[in-house]
């Protein structure tokens, strides 16, 4: 997710940005595989950042500031560093990789990968030049409020819609073949942040039965300031009452012959 200002120059930053890292994930999928269900991009403008700069806040959030880019020629080498740099920062801290250096070497080889990225860095002056200086990205570009006529709806009564759903699985034994899964029906959820859990360090678990809460569950971790946050988390997610019972917890025997 991407927030910037509504002003032509910062949402063609946001642009060259989102399309510089679809350039390293778009023909990723299995072998790059996400830990986090999003990734915070908060593009800040500031006139006194030559190129951009960015700050990582949390392992999927980021800042970026800077002033666009309409840069020289001169500068593509130093932006293309700090573009490579930041997707980087931004695939070890969200992204599982399998055989990184197998994935890198195919991205250059045969996804071309150079070429997409060198034409990306243009993105900016190629959208003015066809465009014009003030391009219309937004809806209120092309409308003019003051003129925008109310119409009275006629329907006394709401619609009513034959919703069929259709339910689908992929659980039995059908064979999925994840190379042929479309991006747009791929998806991430879980409940787990990885790097928190990791900082965390859970050792184990205990039961109890509260008078006033009833029977409980103890998690134990030697991080105690990492494992707070992993619960501040989750209760400014779901709340103090998991009420749909989207946090599920599964206790595993194993038996070692």
């Amino acid at each position: 997710m991407v927030s910037v200002n509504c002003n032509v120059e910062m949402i063609l930053v946001a642009e060259t940005i989102l399309a510089f890292l679809e350039s390293f994930l778009a023909t990723c999928f299995p072998n790059v595989l996400p830990t986090k269900e999003k990734i915070f991009i908060n593009i800040i403008e500031d006139n006194n950042v030559r190129l951009f700069t960015y700050k990582k806040n949390d392992d999927n959030e980021f800042d970026i500031l800077t002033r666009g880019f309409d840069f020289i020629d001169a500068e593509k080498n130093d932006i293309g560093k700090l573009f490579i740099e930041f997707t980087a920062v931004v695939l070890i801290n969200n992204f599982f990789i399998d055989k990184p250096l197998d994935y890198i070497e195919r991205l250059m080889e045969r996804e071309e990968l150079n070429e997409r990225l060198s034409i990306i860095f243009h993105h900016r002056n190629f959208t003015i030049n066809l465009l014009g200086r003030n391009p219309k990205f937004k809806l209120n570009d092309w409308i003019d409020l003051q003129k925008v006529k109310d119409y009275c709806l006629l329907r006394k009564n709401p619609p009513v819609f034959e919703n069929k759903h259709v339910m689908t699985t992929t659980s039995g034994n059908e064979n999925i073949d994840l190379y042929n899964i479309s991006h747009k029906n791929i998806k991430v959820l879980s409940v787990i942040d990885l790097q928190l859990w990791d900082k965390a360090e859970w050792n184990g678990f205990g039961v109890m039965n509260h008078p006033y809460y009833g029977f409980g569950l103890l998690l134990c971790f030697k991080n105690s300031e990492a494992g707070i946050k992993i619960f501040e988390e989750w209760i400014n997610r779901f709340g103090t009452d998991d009420k749909e019972d989207i946090i599920r917890i599964s206790i595993i025997r194993c038996y070692v012959a």
